[in-house]
């Protein structure tokens, strides 16, 4: 377990297997392995191990909510959304699955797993109410976990509120920068992807400013990305600096023929 909250998967994979050995049909056990192999990339192995530990009498709700992770990954919805929904279930009317010196932790990390794992679900079908209510209730357990707010804000930028999306991707990049929400996750969050989604809704919104905050960050790691370059030319335009503005729109057209280069050209 604690080589897994390390992330160092291999070791963990290692003791794990001992460990199943010993006890196969320890539910718990198997659900471990089935993840550790399953952030490892054996996804095959990992989904022998996951339904194994499924079909127990007392399902790990850990375990359950990684065999839904799985079977989204590989496109089984229906699959998918059966395992988040048993994840809940296990925890029981108290939402504990374990002892009380682990329940809360338990408690927390399933429940987050599974609302996520439906909120992305339901934005997938296009069911936006659905969608937000299940990150909403993932956000009451853990508001600064820079995920919950990214997946928040996928939300409303289906639904076109920009404002409401702009300022969840906004929390999830403080939150993110200052690490916090990440008490022993096994994440390792994607800035860039949160600001290059950020980048996009203020493109769509119209939010010039705002776009171009998003576009100087993403410019510090990548000096040519065409999107940001893109940013910057539409707020030089609208200022009125026409000659700066085509000498972003070059530079992004360098960069990439992409359709934010075009749109600002």
């Amino acid at each position: 377990s604690v080589y897994l909250r390390q992330r160092r998967y291999d070791k963990a994979v290692r003791e794990l297997r001992k460990a199943v050995a010993a006890t196969p049909d320890d539910a718990e056990t198997q659900g471990l392995l089935g993840r550790a192999l399953y952030f490892k990339g054996d996804y095959d192995t990992a989904r022998v191990c996951l339904e194994r530990a499924a079909q127990a009498a007392r399902p790990d709700p850990l375990g359950l909510a990684s065999l839904g992770d799985l079977f989204e990954r590989l496109g089984r919805v229906a699959d998918a959304r059966e395992a988040f929904q048993r994840a809940l279930a296990a925890l029981g009317p108290s939402g504990a699955a374990g002892g009380a010196e682990r329940s809360e932790t338990i408690d927390a990390d399933v429940k987050i797993a599974a609302r996520l794992g439906l909120a992305r679900l339901a934005l997938a079908a296009g069911d936006v109410q659905a969608a937000r209510t299940e990150a909403l209730q993932a956000l009451e357990r853990d508001p600064a976990r820079p995920d919950i707010l990214l997946t928040l804000g996928r939300v409303y930028a289906s639904a076109q509120q920009w404002d409401d999306a702009l300022a969840a991707y906004d929390r999830a990049l403080v939150a993110a920068a200052s690490g916090a929400g990440q008490r022993g996750q096994l994440m390792l969050f994607d800035r860039r992807g949160l600001l290059e989604e950020a980048l996009r809704a203020a493109l769509r919104a119209g939010a010039t400013a705002r776009a171009g905050n998003y576009a100087t960050s993403l410019l510090a790691d990548a000096p040519e990305h065409p999107d940001a370059l893109a940013a910057l030319a539409r707020a030089a335009a609208e200022a009125g600096e026409l000659e700066r503005a085509q000498s972003f729109v070059e530079r992004a057209l360098a960069a990439a023929d992409s359709l934010e280069a075009r749109l600002a050209a």
